[in-house]
């Protein structure tokens, strides 16, 4: 965020709600690692029950709250015009939940989020519109 404002007349406000979401025990591993520790707790997450909470971990509705605070908190401010986020792909997901209005069985059906990809929701009074989706258009193959 810092570096996308560099040189603008605004500054990056760092927000902790904005984080990813805390996968407990499971943070650092990778989904083979996880499946192969936890094979149980692997099949449950993988049926997409919203109450799912990965062992000392954050479960969805924690981080749906997250999303909701903080667009709770750029609704206070009265923000017009653009309002760049930086985020994590979870809480690029959960907050598309939150303004689309969206349940949360529905967080997995915007599939990835790409590092360093651009989403767009277009709000305009209380409509809202999905415009742009995890676009990396502008990512260079490396060589």
């Amino acid at each position: 965020a810092t570096l996308l404002v560099q040189g603008r007349a605004i500054a990056a406000e760092p927000t902790a709600l904005l984080r990813e979401m805390h996968y407990g025990e499971w943070e650092g591993l990778t989904w083979a690692e996880v499946q192969e520790r936890d094979p149980e707790l692997y099949e449950e997450w993988l049926r997409n029950d919203p109450n799912f909470q990965t062992p000392g971990g954050e479960g969805l509705f924690d981080l749906l709250s997250r999303a909701e605070a903080f667009v709770g908190r750029v609704r206070e401010v009265g923000t017009e015009g653009t309002v760049l986020i930086v985020s994590h792909g979870g809480m690029v997901r959960a907050l598309a939940l939150q303004l689309l209005g969206l349940n949360a069985t529905r967080f997995r059906s915007f599939g990835s989020v790409d590092s360093a990809s651009v989403s767009i929701l277009d709000l305009y009074g209380d409509a809202i519109y999905l415009e742009t989706w995890n676009d990396a258009s502008h990512h260079k193959p490396l060589t």
